[in-house]
């Protein structure tokens, strides 16, 4: 054990040292996810055309206040005369996947209006920085 964290201690030294002059482009920032994001991960989710493309959309939602939030969600999307069907997915950590397949694809509008009517308001497209579901 001491020679694994003197090993990592000799690494963060020599990259210290080493890099003195670049440390300034080696700095990053972390933001934590606001609970109750939904979170995209999509290769054509970025697209400004995306949401109105899509019938099939497979989403997480990350950190729902309980199980039963993720059921209640699923349950109204249900009710929604726009989705053919809706379940939950498989949990992983914090995040709480939905599989939605609506009738027919659907404007952005109609999105903003239903992820907010269910209390969720953030979303994080792909990679991109989290942001109000008002600006999708």
């Amino acid at each position: 054990m001491k020679t694994v964290l003197r090993f990592f201690a000799i690494c963060l030294l020599s990259v210290s040292i080493a890099t003195p002059a670049y440390s300034h482009s080696m700095r990053f920032s972390l933001k934590e996810t606001p609970a109750k994001t939904i979170c995209i991960k999509h290769p054509d989710a970025n697209k400004p055309a995306f949401f109105s493309t899509v019938t099939v959309l497979h989403f997480e939602v990350y950190k729902p206040d309980t199980k039963a939030d993720i059921v209640n969600i699923v349950d109204k999307l249900s009710k929604d005369p726009h989705v053919q069907s809706c379940n939950v997915g498989k949990q992983t950590g914090d995040y709480y996947a939905i599989h939605l397949i609506l009738t027919k694809p659907a404007d952005k509008a109609w999105f903003v209006s239903t992820f907010k009517s269910l209390g969720l308001n953030t979303i994080k497209l792909n990679n991109a920085e989290v942001t109000d579901v008002e600006k999708l």
